[in-house]
Parts: structure tokens; sequence; C-alpha cells
């Protein structure tokens, strides 16, 4: 007998909204939400419920992280992995992703994101709506690239940074790690860790 695991987003906020209709709209069937936000508990999102907190994961289970905040995503999929949990990737029906791209655990895809060549996506990445990954891209783990964001062939982006909107890196081009990259900056020349470029 197969035994059903349960298939759960964490995080019941706007940016688990999108990542739950991501999911259900490539088909996968949501067991709902949870969320360290106590005052969230009972309540549904988008039809299904919010389930309680972390104390509901059991091992084997597959949990989504749908927390938009990289640090907040990080300790969740990392308690999540202690726990025994699998961090379950979603790619949206939309998205265009080379078969030479390798994709760890816990990676959200949202709508129409290109991903080229020999790309490399760490865990617990978002790549938001309509962002481009070009060849040969390493991108850590919990990195968050965000809507229209467009990263040229060769960049390498840090563990723990943001792209912003709309900003462009251009071809071999290291962001480091912890970096904020504003919304429609260009980037033209590395960027240092923990810099702020707004």
């Amino acid at each position: 007998m197969r035994i059903r695991r349960s298939l759960w987003v964490f995080g019941a906020g706007g940016h688990g909204m999108v990542v739950a209709e991501t999911a259900m709209e490539s088909g996968f069937k949501l067991s709902g939400f949870l969320d360290d936000d106590e005052g969230k508990w009972g309540s549904t999102v988008l039809g299904l419920p919010v389930s309680g907190g972390r104390s509901i994961v059991r091992e084997g289970d597959r949990v989504i992280l749908g927390v938009g905040g990289n640090n907040q995503r990080q300790e969740v999929g990392e308690w999540l992995e202690e726990r025994g949990a699998d961090l379950f990737t979603v790619r949206s029906r939309w998205a265009m992703v080379s078969g030479s791209t390798v994709v760890r655990d816990g990676v959200v895809m949202i709508g129409p994101v290109v991903v080229n060549a020999c790309a490399e996506i760490g865990k617990g990445v978002i790549l938001n709506t309509a962002s481009t990954v070009d060849h040969e891209c390493v991108i850590s783990d919990y990195v968050h690239i965000a809507p229209g964001v467009n990263l040229a062939g060769n960049v390498t982006v840090g563990q723990n940074s943001f792209i912003g909107i709309g900003a462009k890196v251009i071809p071999g081009i290291t962001v480091g790690k912890d970096c904020v990259v504003g919304a429609g900056c260009v980037i033209v020349k590395d960027v240092e860790d923990g810099s702020r470029f707004v």
C-alpha cells in the first residue's frame, strides 16, 4: 500500500500564496499552509487551511518554501531538513529550464522564468516572475531573484543575496553573499559580500 505524504506550503503570506498557486497550477494537490504566526492558524488562504506551525511537520512530509525573506527561508529550510522533511521544488508550467541546468532542493520558479544552459540553481532559491538566468550562471543557496531580473551569462550570485525587481547584471559579474541589489539597478562590476547597491 502506498503511503500518501503531505505536501505543505510553509508561509501563508503574499509570497506563499503565489507559491501555492504555482504548485496547484502545476498539478500538485496541497495539504494546506503552515506558518509560524499563530494568528493565522485555523484560517484559510486560497481555500486551503492554515493548519498550524512547525509542530505539524512529520518526517517524510514534503514542504514547499513559501517564505520570501532569505534569512528566514534559510532558517525554516534548515529546520525542516533536520526534522526529516523533504524540501520540494516547484516549477511553473510556463518556466523554460535547460536540461543541462542543475536545480537543488526547495527551489521555486514562478511564471515565465527562463534558465539557460549549464546554470546551477542552489537550494531554497526563488526565481520570481519573468526573471531570466543565462548560461553558466551560479546562483547560491537561499538567493531571491525578484520579478523581471535579467542575469547575463556567467554571473555568480552569493548565498542569501537579493536581486531587486527589474535589475540587470552584465556577463561575468560576481555578486557576493548577503548583498542587496536594488530595483532597476544595472550591475557592471563585481559586488563585494554584504554590499547594498541601491
